[in-house]
């Protein structure tokens, strides 16, 4: 099996780099950024720190980026005032509510990481399949739930 080109999560890495650099100019609320970007920016050189000891694919490192430049853009305007208007007009008739929907989304998002937490387990040999899948998913929803409860303390 050919391994798949590094330049793909290069590329990926400077655009998250780049994007946190900008979010950390003059962003709206410098405590929401801080509070934000911690995380983004501590999964980000986790990735990098690990990225020759073990290689994710390349869907993988897409999927983990999405979170990486959504949390980055939203530490940037603090979640609830992401310009994000488009969205939020397709969703309000759905959902019947007046609000920014950046924050649903990149929650929603977070759920990606369960693939590549199972590609982890798979490639390891931690588990088998049904189990990789079953523990990445409970996996995800519990850091997700600890963060939640970690944001909510905060604000």
């Amino acid at each position: 099996m050919n391994k798949p080109s590094p330049i793909f999560p290069i590329f990926l890495a400077a655009i998250i780099f780049a994007l946190i650099v900008w979010s950390g100019i003059n962003p709206h609320d410098r405590a929401v950024w801080y509070a934000e970007i911690i995380p983004v920016a501590s999964v980000f050189f986790l990735l990098v720190a690990t990225y020759r000891i073990f290689r994710f694919s390349n869907l993988a490192y897409l999927f983990m980026s999405f979170w990486l430049i959504m949390h980055s853009i939203g530490a940037y305007y603090t979640f609830a005032d992401v310009p994000f208007e488009s969205i939020n007009r397709f969703f309000e008739p759905i959902l019947g509510e007046n609000r920014n929907h950046y924050d649903r989304i990149a929650h929603y998002i977070i759920g990606f990481y369960a693939y590549p937490m199972a590609e982890w387990l798979l490639r390891r040999k931690l588990c088998n399949l049904p189990l990789a899948l079953f523990f990445s998913l409970f996996f995800i929803m519990s850091v997700a739930a600890a963060y939640e409860i970690i944001e909510w303390q905060y604000a």
